[in-house]
């Protein structure tokens, strides 16, 4: 957003920022990362007149004031109810508007097989809601994944680029059961009882 920002491409009066976040980061314990980044860039992209308003809240509750454009960078492996928190975007974003979602996709690929539950990675997760949207006629702008050479490795789409299509919105059937951590630190999502993955998501018109 940043970058975006000091691009000179747009007025401030054109493009409006803010970021989500249960911690502000800029404000303690990022000052190595911003001294990293400002040297990459040749710019000072963490000076005030460029930073977002920001708002400390959980992303799945979050009230976006429908953007045009939501992006969700490598976050949702810490959101522990991610279909809940795609939903909420989709649903916020204006009419054709764009949601970008990234995700780590280092899991293993027994972490969706446990009795009684259909459990969902990160990664999954985005290629679940991508089948579910795109089989309601939301367009999939592009969907990809990184490849790693061990086999056990799931190879879901990390990350989604959708349009949301116009007075429709994304509805969660079920609700989350538990959690998972992983060795990375990042959490798996248990919903339940075991059905098949798309049918937890429904596109509706109201």
């Amino acid at each position: 957003m940043r970058q975006v920002a000091a691009s000179g491409r747009f007025t401030p009066a054109e493009l409006s920022t803010m970021a989500v976040d249960v911690i502000d980061w800029e404000r303690g314990g990022a000052e190595d990362i911003m001294k990293r980044t400002r040297k990459e860039l040749g710019r000072d992209v963490f000076a005030d007149r460029y930073r977002p308003r920001f708002v400390i809240a959980d992303a799945t509750t979050a009230v976006l004031r429908r953007p045009d454009l939501i992006t969700s960078i490598e976050g949702i492996q810490y959101i522990p109810d991610k279909l809940r928190a795609l939903a909420s975007w989709y649903n916020q974003l204006a009419d054709g508007g764009l949601l970008l979602v990234a995700a780590e996709t280092r899991w293993p690929s027994w972490i969706r097989h446990e009795s009684g539950s259909i459990v969902y990675s990160p990664p999954s997760i985005l290629t679940t809601a991508a089948r579910a949207l795109q089989a309601r006629g939301v367009r999939i702008l592009a969907q990809g994944s990184r490849s790693f050479d061990d086999e056990d490795l799931l190879h879901d789409a990390n990350y989604v680029l959708l349009e949301k299509l116009a007075g429709t919105r994304l509805v969660l059937r079920d609700t989350l059961r538990r959690t998972w951590t992983n060795p990375y630190g990042y959490e798996a999502s248990y919903y339940g009882p075991r059905v098949s993955g798309a049918s937890l998501l429904k596109v509706t018109r109201p």
